[in-house]
């Protein structure tokens, strides 16, 4: 009997100092990747922000609450989710033109900063809407050390060593985020850099289209110079009351124009011995576009470098379905060099088309099928059909 003790106790040992060491190997190998610090994410390096901006791609819009609110955080696209749910109760509970206007002007002042508001619409006051999924309401989330600070025309990094410090630079001057739109610049060490084009708007009938093209080159000790494009787009109806809501629509290539939708990519390097100087074109994916039917606003990657491709997700684990990142292209050109970054890119080569779905409760519209249109990658345009 003393000896079945005995051996009981020595088990226990053995099983209590295994799940211990355990343990203490998996904290080791495994440090808090994203954490809140006051309203703001806080990301390791570039590589985990990346690794996160990727799966956030894949979630669904309960999966991204639920992730939120796991970290106790709020971020811009939830912000913007929760006046659009103010909104629309003040649609449907007004009764004239006055009460409206006058609800709305609240909901402005409340929101301010967040949005950005013109006299007939509003939209996000962030360069993407995955972007806004990773920012706070004033556009903040801390990578490694940096503070990155993204506004709708593009974003500034702010070295210094608080919180407070890079939202009193915010409000510099010297803070402007105005660049020249779609031309790139040589990302700095541990840098992410978007440059970003300017919206092209397509009107017809009470409806609108609002679409552009963004770039984004990445520097980072684990991946060195890698870069992605994508394109975003929403559409948008006149309410009662004249003010552009969202709505849902249909995107995809126009059919039968006889050749592959394709990228024309243009680059720069750090060494000036790069002879290539000429565009190089990538197909893009048939299937682009699957999955965005009746879909109010989309951000959705086109192509982007080799090295990101097998970029390992430990953020993969946050996400149950697939990443949105099966849809891109990939751009192998220079596999081999660490010192390439895209500088610009193109697809006005490309012919859009879009189906307008009606309007938003209690306001309804006719559907709208906008016919083929292409895009100014770099500086926008209008059109009207």
């Amino acid at each position: 009997m003393k000896n079945k003790i005995y051996l009981m106790l020595i088990a226990f040992a053995v099983v209590n100092y295994s799940c211990k060491k355990q343990n203490t190997t998996i904290e080791e190998v495994t440090p808090a990747e994203v954490t809140l610090e006051k309203d703001h994410l806080a990301f390791k390096d570039y590589s985990t922000f990346i690794s996160y901006y990727k799966a956030l791609k894949g979630m669904s819009k309960s999966q991204r609450q639920s992730w939120e609110s796991s970290l106790n955080f709020t971020s811009l696209q939830t912000t913007y989710e929760k006046f659009n749910g103010e909104l629309d109760k003040l649609e449907k509970e007004s009764k004239d033109k006055e009460n409206y206007f006058r609800g709305f002007s609240e909901l402005k002042a409340k929101y301010s900063g967040s949005l950005i508001f013109t006299e007939d619409s509003y939209r996000l006051n962030s360069s993407g809407s995955t972007e806004a999924m990773l920012i706070n309401k004033d556009g903040f989330v801390k990578v490694g050390n940096d503070y990155l600070y993204f506004k709708e025309t593009g974003m500034k990094t702010f070295k210094v060593d608080s919180y407070e410090k890079a939202q009193e630079l915010s409000k510099s001057k010297a803070a402007s985020t105005e660049t020249q739109p779609l031309y790139a610049q040589a990302p700095s060490p541990n840098s992410f850099y978007p440059a970003i084009g300017g919206w092209n708007i397509i009107y017809k009938d009470r409806g609108r289209l609002l679409f552009r093209v963004k770039l984004y080159n990445l520097h980072s000790n684990a991946l060195g110079y890698q870069s992605f494009a994508s394109l975003e787009g929403m559409a948008e109806h006149r309410n009662v009351f004249g003010t552009y809501r969202g709505v849902n629509m249909s995107p995809g290539f126009t059919p039968d124009t006889g050749f592959t939708p394709y990228l024309a990519i243009s680059y720069n390097n750090l060494t000036n011995d790069l002879y290539d100087i000429l565009p190089h074109l990538i197909d893009m994916k048939a299937d682009f576009f699957d999955g965005l039917s009746n879909i109010e606003h989309f951000d959705r990657v086109m192509c982007i470098s080799k090295g990101l491709e097998n970029n390992p997700q430990a953020a993969s684990s946050i996400v149950n379905s697939g990443s949105e990142f099966s849809h891109y292209a990939v751009e192998s050109q220079h596999t081999n060099r660490n010192d390439i970054y895209w500088r610009d890119i193109d697809n006005s080569f490309v012919q859009f088309s879009v189906l307008g779905q009606p309007g938003s409760f209690p306001f309804g519209s006719p559907a709208v099928f906008y016919g083929p249109f292409t895009l100014d990658c770099k500086n926008g345009s209008v059109q009207y059909q």
